[in-house]
């Protein structure tokens, strides 16, 4: 395994999860109310803590909605 391998997983690992939580965060912004209210109330929960934060991530219809983030 070349020297910088370890290090280039967590920047991915990183890089992936603040992709996760831009794309929701937009979800969130743009789409109409009564779909980020069936979101909130159907849709499937992730919770992630990342970086001293912890979001909650609503799954709807393929889509990620964020719900919000918390100071750890």
């Amino acid at each position: 395994m070349p020297r910088g391998e370890p290090m280039k997983h967590l920047a991915d690992e990183h890089a992936e999860i603040g992709r996760l939580v831009l794309a929701a965060n937009l979800n969130f912004k743009i789409r109409p109310l009564r779909t980020i209210l069936a979101a909130f109330l159907f849709g499937r929960r992730e919770r992630i803590e990342h970086l001293g934060r912890r979001f909650s991530i609503a799954h709807w219809r393929g889509l990620p909605y964020l719900m919000s983030i918390r100071e750890l």
